[in-house]
């Protein structure tokens, strides 16, 4: 199920403005146990799966292994972390998760961690 959070997040924020991507930063969401978003009444304490989306900064992402090479603004890396705990707990495996990831740590069992890279597809006129 993790997998297919992760991958329905990550085509959300493919298809979403890239000028508005930064609203998707740290954003916390709550799943039930079929994988669907709860946005109504307390989705934090009916959640079943907590998922995070982070996003590398908005200078792109350097690729390859010649030195010197600028950025391509038109690409940026997502990281979706899907959390199978409720709503504190998720939310506490989330920033555990997060941390051991920015210190190269290992993660918490109970998260799962997809990464994909994104690709500016607007056309600017």
């Amino acid at each position: 199920m993790s997998a297919r959070i992760a991958s329905r997040l990550i085509g959300e924020v493919q298809q979403a403005d890239w000028s508005l991507l930064q609203n998707w930063q740290e954003k916390d969401t709550y799943l039930d146990d079929q994988g669907m978003e709860l946005t109504t009444g307390s989705p934090q304490e009916k959640c079943v799966y907590t998922a995070r989306v982070r996003l590398s900064s908005a200078a792109g992402v350097t690729l390859g292994t010649v030195a010197g090479l600028p950025a391509n603004t038109w690409q940026r890396q997502v990281v979706v972390m899907v959390a199978s705990r409720p709503g504190g707990q998720g939310k506490m495996a989330l920033d555990q998760a997060e941390a051991a990831l920015d210190n190269g740590k290992s993660l918490p069992g109970s998260v799962r961690v997809s990464r994909s890279l994104l690709v500016n597809l607007e056309k600017t006129l």
